[in-house]
């Protein structure tokens, strides 16, 4: 799934396999079930300040489509 606003480019790609899935269904719990990247679309560095503006987006985005609080997990590499 790729998402663009005015700044920034965020694509999101679901990983999680059908036996995962299963299993949640089952035994309820929690899982990483998408990665993404995201990129400033002029690029230029991204500033881990920015980003965390932009992941509280995402987390209430990503809840409001689940149902539930639904929040990401900030890796920086």
């Amino acid at each position: 799934m790729e998402i663009e606003t005015g700044q920034w480019l965020i694509n999101l790609d679901d990983i999680a396999s059908t036996d995962l899935r299963r299993q949640l269904g089952e035994q309820s719990g929690y899982a990483i079930t998408h990665v993404g990247d995201i990129h400033r679309r002029d690029g230029k560095t991204v500033q881990y300040a920015d980003v965390e503006v932009l992941l509280t987006d995402v987390l209430w985005w990503l809840s409001t489509l689940r149902s539930e609080r639904t929040g990401p997990t900030c890796v920086i590499r």
